[in-house]
């Protein structure tokens, strides 16, 4: 085809001949192979794809490997193509076998795939046989929580152990073991899985057992697989299995249950029980009560709580059973619980049996009366049902020899008494010895004891005979005195008791039971050295005066007979003898201070006394006589030259003093010594000069004026100056204060014209500072020179005190109220509260009734105040002591007073019998019924109540109905 000049197109043909020819071509996907194949096996490598690309069918199309060993064979699926048609494809799938035992290693060779019309192509192919494998091992589950493990049990649980071959080659005789703790059981002990091939799976179970008595904690188990690889290699892999022994505290008892046979009034062991730690965990905090039981019952444990009990320990726990004097008998039940902090609760059932108990005594069972007056009570006696149901007595005979009791025939409930009474009436009969048995029978059968025999005795009525000596009979303040007494039985029968009673001379008194010393025949001994209660401040010979004895005794026939004396307390001197200054220059003058006052720090007034000075040489320099004041001292104080010529050296001064004890009229004689130093004159010197009050109180503020001046008293400030304030004696060292020029406490005060200046020290006084003497000593120095110097004052407080009682009534009933007046004198200058105590002491030293008041006390004056102290319905008969302690300072101590008193026994009220009614007359007339009178009289009240704010008190009022008709009172 072509296009002309003028754009027109033109076309011519010609033909040609061509010949196609037949062209079968094939050709595959893959040109190179390569796989892993273990010996013994086949295994698929892969497939590849044959294409028939020529313009004609390919035929009879095969496949074969070619430069293998024998040991490694091919396959093909399929294994030939008859036919495959243009553009057609077919899949070939390649097996290769291995043999087993085949050497591992890497072999090469190819494959040929070839047309029967057509040429070939080939695949190069590596076959790889492998030298080992990899197991897994894996274990389900793979954590287990046991709770259950105890000493007796185990546990048991089922696990899953899987093995998988994950490699290329076979594991040959494989096997699966287990590492365990110890003592730890898996069934089955082993596995075997035999060949694992690529890829396959062994799977085993297995029961695995936890050990009774194993611990708490984290335990692991390893599962283990072994297997030979082909080139006979021994491979192993593990896998671990977690377990918790969880904590298992578990308690058991030894016993369910307890019976026990207790009395009333007894306390007894009744039994054990063991507790056992069986878990696998201590036990912690086991306690152990009791639940159930009525209040008389009380069960004990030995012990009652144990803090933890280790796995596999036991506790053996005592049981004791207390019940209460007069239960009642039965058969109570209850249980003791056993529970632990960590582990709940078990149980013991407990049966206590409380018999019958018909236990009784008497008291007394033999009881003696002098025969005055003519008629009386000879004894009280008692009967106690000491059992737990009710006994009934019968008294045999009623009455003999002059003597009856008051009742024949009586009950007695559990746990009470009954009292009968024994008179005598001996009036016109003669004064001799009686005797008389009264049986009395408690009449059940089962009573312990049957009966009881009562022994009553009436005797001539003789007094037994006192006789008191003392040694010394005269004494110092302070001193101790022993009293002996010789008490002569004329009864026959026996001294009961004996006791002594001091009273001070102010008005306070001790008693005392005496402990016998010694006896022959009807003489009896006792000795007592007072003061014999050292607790108790008020019981010493610090007082001076008299000291009253009254010495009581009774024989066993009730007779008593009381005798007195007495013995002198007189002062013993304390006397402060002291000079103002330690230290003194040639040509000045000193001064002295002397005061002479008791141990109690009594002043002794008006006394003399003579004060030698010696020098150092012993030669007498200077003596004076003086009289002290009314307060002991020696005012003005003595002053004393030492001349220019003064010999130099520590001088002695001694004080001979002489007193006359007006209280006890005796005459005292006392000797004092005391120092200082006289030095040589000097140029220049300082002096100091301290005031204060006379006297001061406490919880006020105490005040010091200090000067200090060069030898011509002019105003200097010290280089150094302390103010040491001691508690009596400067020589005892009982420092009170003390201060220096840098104490808070100590201030500079200048003069308002400038001319000069002195110091004052202010300090608060506690509330507990001690009354007494002190003494302010004031030491400066300046330069070379060293002054001292001295001042006593006095710190005062409430008190002293005085206390005195007085009884209303020398004998009380039971169940009725002792009323006495208690005077308290304050000597002191402070108007205070003052703290009293009074009680009630029995012959037995028992305190029966205790009360605690507070009584305002006026300055220099007495306060009475009527108390009362109950008695009560049990308390025992005979003489008591009613006791009075007033307590007025933090740092005095309290003073008391005693006395004694008697607890009767309240007569018995005997209603005689209405006398039979007389035959009844023809009806009269009835008279008018008289008037109905309704009167009151108060016959018996106090004169004065006095009562404290924020305390309580009885007071009594005794009423009359004189009317004659019944009157409620509110």
């Amino acid at each position: 085809m072509w296009t002309n000049p003028n754009t027109s197109v033109y076309t011519n043909r010609t033909q040609i001949n061509v010949t196609v020819h037949e062209n079968p071509l094939i050709n595959v996907s893959k040109t190179y192979m390569d796989d892993y194949v273990g010996d013994g096996l086949t295994k698929e490598i892969g497939s590849f794809i044959v294409y028939s690309i020529g313009n004609y069918d390919v035929l009879n199309v095969s496949m074969n490997a070619t430069g293998f060993p024998s040991g490694v064979s091919f396959t093909f699926f399929p294994s030939n193509i008859s036919n495959l048609s243009v553009g057609g494809n077919m899949t070939i799938h390649v097996n290769v076998s291995v043999a087993y035992g085949q050497t591992p290693g890497t072999y090469s060779g190819i494959i040929n795939v070839s047309g029967e019309n057509d040429r070939y192509k080939t695949i190069n192919v590596n076959i790889t046989v492998p030298v080992d494998t990899t197991l897994t091992i894996s274990v389900k589950p793979n954590y287990h929580s046991s709770d259950n493990i105890t000493m007796h049990i185990n546990d048991t649980f089922n696990i899953s152990v899987n093995v998988t071959n994950i490699g290329n080659a076979t594991g040959r005789f494989s096997n699966i073991t287990f590492s365990l703790p110890s003592g730890w059981v898996v069934q089955p002990q082993n596995y075997s899985c035999g060949n694992v091939t690529p890829f396959s799976s062994c799977t085993a179970f297995f029961n695995v057992t936890i050990p009774n008595g194993t611990e708490e904690g984290n335990y692991s188990i390893d599962a283990i697989v072994t297997w030979v690889n082909p080139n006979m290699s021994v491979y192993t892999n593990t896998s671990f299995l977690n377990i918790t022994v969880n904590p298992n505290p578990v308690i058991n008892l030894s016993l369910k249950f307890m019976n026990a046979t207790v009395g009333d009034g007894k306390n007894r062991e009744i039994g054990n029980f063991t507790i056992y730690s069986v878990g696998n965990y201590y036990l912690n905090e086991i306690s152990i009560k009791d639940y159930g039981f009525p209040s008389g019952i009380t069960l004990t444990f030995t012990p009652g709580t144990i803090s933890n009990l280790s796995v596999g320990d036991n506790y053996t726990v005592v049981v004791n059973v207390s019940i209460q004097k007069s239960y009642p008998p039965g058969t109570y039940s209850g249980y003791i619980n056993v529970s632990t902090e960590n582990n709940g609760f078990k149980t013991i059932d407990v049966n206590i049996t409380v018999p019958v108990n018909r236990t009784w005594d008497m008291s007394p069972t033999y009881c003696e009366k002098a025969e005055n007056p003519d008629v009386g009570s000879v004894c009280m006696v008692k009967v106690n049902n000491r059992g737990n149901t009710n006994i009934n007595f019968s008294i045999t005979p009623s009455s003999g020899n002059y003597t009856e009791v008051n009742v024949t025939n009586f009950i007695v409930e559990s746990g009470n008494s009954y009292a009968f009474l024994v008179t005598y009436n001996v009036s016109g009969t003669e004064k001799k010895y009686y005797y008389s048995n009264y049986t009395v029978d408690a009449l059940e059968s089962e009573s312990e004891p049957d009966n009881q025999t009562l022994v009553i005795v009436l005797v001539p009525y003789v007094l037994p005979i006192i006789n008191i000596s003392i040694t010394p009979n005269f004494t110092e303040q302070g001193e101790n005195v022993t009293i002996y007494i010789n008490v002569t039985d004329r009864s026959g029968i026996g001294i009961n008791y004996t006791y002594i009673n001091i009273t001070k001379p102010d008005g306070i008194s001790h008693m005392a039971y005496l402990n016998l010393t010694n006896s022959f025949g009807n003489l009896y001994t006792f000795n007592i050295t007072y003061p014999w209660n050292w607790s108790d401040y008020t019981c010493n010979t610090t007082v001076r005066g008299y000291y009253n004895i009254s010495v009581f005794t009774e024989d066993n026939t009730g007779v008593n007979n009381t005798d007195e004396s007495s013995f002198g307390i007189y002062a013993k001197p304390v006397i402060t003898l002291v000079p103002k200054n330690s230290k003194y220059y040639q040509n000045n003058i000193g001064t002295l201070f002397f005061k002479a006052s008791d141990m109690n720090g009594d002043a002794l007034g008006y006394t003399n006394t003579t004060i030698y000075i010696y020098d150092p040489a012993g030669n007498l320099t200077w003596v004076n006589t003086y009289t002290a004041d009314g307060n002991g001292k020696i005012l003005p104080m003595p002053n004393f030259d030492i001349p220019s010529d003064a010999a130099l050296g520590t001088y002695t001064i001694f004080s001979n003093f002489t007193c006359y004890d007006s209280v006890v009229s005796h005459t005292i004689n006392s000797n004092t010594s005391a120092t200082f130093i006289v030095e040589s004159t000097a140029a220049g010197g300082i002096i100091a000069e301290i005031k204060t009050e006379v006297v001061w109180y406490p919880s006020n503020e105490m005040t010091f004026i200090i000067n200090v001046y060069d030898d011509k008293y002019s105003p200097i400030e010290p280089d150094n100056m302390t103010l040491t304030v001691y508690v009596g004696s400067p020589l005892l060292n009982n420092i009170y204060l003390t201060a220096n020029m840098n104490s808070s406490i100590l201030q500079r005060i200048n003069y308002s014209n400038g001319t000069g200046f002195y110091y004052v020290l202010t300090y608060v006084m506690p509330a507990n500072t001690a009354s007494g003497d002190y003494w302010a000593i004031l030491e400066a120095s300046k330069d070379q020179f060293y002054t001292i110097t001295r001042e006593p004052f006095r710190v005062s407080q409430g008190g002293p005190y005085d206390i005195y009682i007085n009884l209303l009534e020398e004998e009380v009933y039971r169940s009725d109220y002792l009323d006495f007046e208690l005077i308290l004198e304050n000597k002191g200058e402070v108007g205070q509260d003052v703290v009293v105590d009074y009680w009630v002491t029995g012959p037995d030293n028992k305190t029966w009734y205790w009360k605690n008041l507070t009584i305002y006390t006026p300055p220099f004056s007495n306060t009475t105040t009527t108390l009362s102290a109950y008695i009560y319905g049990e308390q025992s008969l005979g003489l008591h002591m009613l006791t009075v302690r007033a307590t007025f300072s933090t740092v005095q101590p309290p003073v008391s007073a005693s006395t004694t008193f008697s607890v009767i026994a309240k007569p018995e009220v005997v209603i005689p019998p209405k006398p039979p009614a007389p035959p009844a007359p023809s009806p009269p007339t009835l008279p008018q019924p008289p008037p109905e009178i309704y009167n009151l009289t108060i016959s018996e009240y106090p004169q004065e109540i006095h009562v404290v704010r924020g305390w309580e008190d009885v007071f009594h009022v005794k009423v009359n109905n004189t009317g004659n008709t019944p009157i409620d009172i509110n």
